[in-house]
């Protein structure tokens, strides 16, 4: 089963989160979320992680629909986005940390541990947060990833 969710309407954790045009489709896939042309693939896992890591796993994906599928370049930019945007803080890699040590790696994908220690680097050459949240409404602001339409590509990603 699967639903189709019109882009600017999906919540996560809280708080709307939106990239240009792509509508989110909630389907249970392989993959915690991919990417289609004009679409954001999230698996209903999803919205069971804390929320900055639903926030991040958007964000790449956003990333991917934006800039292309280069998998190095959408963790860059989703990870300095969210310390940008004060919805993932260092702690947050407790959770990356013990979730991806372990993963493999694939034609696309990094083997775990260099995919976190490209995150953290990522993470420290990021710009300062922009907004500070409040602890208990944490994400205190909305992923406002994209105002334009993205770029469509024409291969899946995740």
């Amino acid at each position: 089963m699967q639903e189709v969710i019109p882009a600017g309407s999906l919540t996560l954790a809280g708080t709307p989160v939106r990239c240009g045009v792509a509508r989110t489709v909630v389907a249970p896939i392989g993959d915690i979320a991919m990417t289609y042309p004009g679409a954001i693939v999230l698996n209903p896992r999803l919205f069971s992680m804390p929320p900055a890591i639903q926030h991040f796993w958007y964000a790449h994906e956003c990333a991917h629909q934006l800039f292309g599928y280069d998998e190095q370049n959408a963790d860059c930019w989703a990870i300095q986005t969210g310390k940008r945007m004060g919805w993932f803080r260092m702690e947050d890699f407790q959770w990356m940390n013990r979730e991806l040590q372990y993963l493999p790696g694939d034609a696309d994908h990094l083997p775990g541990p260099e995919r976190l220690a490209g995150l953290k680097s990522c993470y420290a050459a990021g710009a300062a947060p922009e907004v500070q949240p409040v602890p208990e409404a944490r994400p205190a602001t909305a992923t406002r990833i994209a105002r334009q339409a993205p770029a469509l590509h024409s291969r899946p990603s995740s």
